[in-house]
């Protein structure tokens, strides 16, 4: 199948690029059977965000960008609060590795799955807890250096008596 991007790229185009994110969401979707590539992050199953993407830089008129922003809204949603929570466990990983191993026994007993919630939750605070002091450390060094410098002033060395 050939697209001739020159006819996709006009002011009708907003409607044709739509109608090909539309065949890009059968790979999202499979509503007719297709493999299950859910799990598999390419160019075929993500090509219906590229397509939803260039209709929305296309549109014109108001009725295309209210379609281009229903069908964003209907899409997307689906994908971007994974990716977002996943994101931020991923960032957050190393804090969950050194702490989880304290927290998850405290609450085991209770329920195993509160016990997983709690202790991501707290690695996450910990990780963003450390990030804020990381950014707060060469604030702190300055005003330390300015009040030892306050405490211990240098004199200055007199022309005349060589000292």
């Amino acid at each position: 199948m050939t697209v001739d991007l020159v006819v996709l790229s006009g002011a009708q185009g907003a409607g044709k690029v739509l109608a090909l994110a539309g065949l890009g969401l059968l790979t999202r979707y499979e509503p007719i059977g297709l493999p299950d590539r859910t799990h598999i992050t390419d160019a075929v199953t993500v090509f219906w965000l590229f397509a939803l993407g260039w209709a929305a830089a296309r549109t014109r008129t108001l009725w295309q960008r209210l379609v281009v922003t229903v069908a964003g809204l209907a899409t997307v949603p689906g994908t971007r609060r994974l990716n977002q929570l996943a994101g931020l466990l991923a960032g957050s990983s190393l804090a969950i590795y050194l702490t989880h191993w304290q927290i998850y026994p405290i609450f085991d007993q209770i329920s195993q799955p509160l016990a997983l919630a709690i202790s991501l939750a707290f690695g996450v605070a910990y990780a963003w807890g450390t990030a804020v002091l990381i950014r707060r450390v060469p604030e702190f060094v300055e005003s330390v250096r300015r009040g030892q410098a306050a405490l211990h002033p240098r004199t200055r060395r007199s022309s005349r008596t060589g000292c």
